[in-house]
């Protein structure tokens, strides 16, 4: 596709779409639809699938969903922060009720990280001889172990610090 010279795409133009609002430059509020959609339950932990069960996770496997869930916290409690922000006296229903859903998902994501996080340290310690293949593989040892401080969530030789 081609777009005439000085002409912006449409996929990079600014604004806020139709239903949208603006809450802070280049971020967007967009709204739930008001009935029946799968739109709506999307964040209904009725109707999300399973995770998997962390006892049937590899190392590897265990070490990338807790980077994964970290992150997804991390944004979900940015998001908040932002409309917090924007809607300080907590006057738009519509804010309150999203920064309202976001914290009990993180509420939830951060219980399956402690799930995580034991069954990768019972990994660690009943399997020592396994390596990693994270930055090059390791031992069973941690780096709080060894006397060096590692960044929270981020995996050290040895495993994940909280």
């Amino acid at each position: 596709m081609t777009s005439k010279p000085g002409s912006v795409p449409a996929a990079q133009k600014s604004g806020p779409r139709p239903g949208e609002r603006q809450l802070a430059p280049g971020i967007y509020f967009t709204p739930a639809p008001s009935s029946g959609s799968d739109f709506q339950n999307a964040g209904n932990p009725d109707t999300l699938p399973d995770p998997p069960d962390v006892n049937d996770m590899t190392r590897d496997e265990l070490e990338t969903e807790y980077r994964a869930i970290s992150k997804s916290v991390q944004k979900l409690e940015e998001s908040n922060v932002l409309m917090t922000e924007f809607d300080p006296d907590g006057k738009d229903v519509e804010l309150v009720e999203a920064i309202r859903e976001n914290k009990e998902i993180v509420i939830r994501k951060k219980i399956r990280m402690i799930s995580v996080k034991a069954r990768l340290d019972y990994l660690i310690r009943s399997q020592p001889h396994i390596k990693s293949s994270r930055r090059g593989g390791g031992n069973a040892r941690s780096g709080a172990t060894q006397g060096t401080s590692q960044a929270e969530g981020e995996p050290s030789e040895g495993g994940l610090h909280l």
